[in-house]
C-alpha cells in the first residue's frame, strides 16, 4: 500500500479526518465522540516495545492497525487537491 512509504502523520490531520467521518463511525460506536476522541488521541499518540508505552514525539505511527487513518488522510488531502484545481 502507498501510505507504508510515510513515517508518520499529524495528529491534528488524524483527528479532523475522524470528526469527518463520525456520522459514519457513530453508528458501529456507542461511545460519546469526545470520549472516543480522547482515547484516539492516547492511542495515535502512543507506540509500545517491551511491554513499555511510550509517547510518540512527532505525528502518529503509521506502521499498524490504525493505519486506515493514513489512508483516510491521504483520501481527504486528495479531495482537497482536486478541488483547488478544479473549482
Amino acid at each position: 500500500m502507498w501510505f507504508r512509504f510515510f513515517t508518520n502523520i499529524p495528529l491534528n490531520l488524524a483527528i479532523k479526518s475522524i470528526e469527518k467521518r463520525w456520522n459514519y463511525i457513530s453508528e458501529c460506536c456507542s461511545v460519546l465522540k469526545d470520549e472516543f476522541l480522547l482515547v484516539i488521541q492516547f492511542v495515535l499518540e502512543s507506540t509500545s516495545f517491551d511491554n513499555q508505552i511510550y509517547k510518540q514525539n512527532f505525528g502518529t505511527p503509521v506502521d499498524s492497525s490504525l493505519s486506515i487513518i493514513a489512508d483516510m488522510i491521504m483520501n481527504d488531502l486528495e479531495k482537497n487537491r482536486y478541488k483547488k484545481r478544479y473549482i
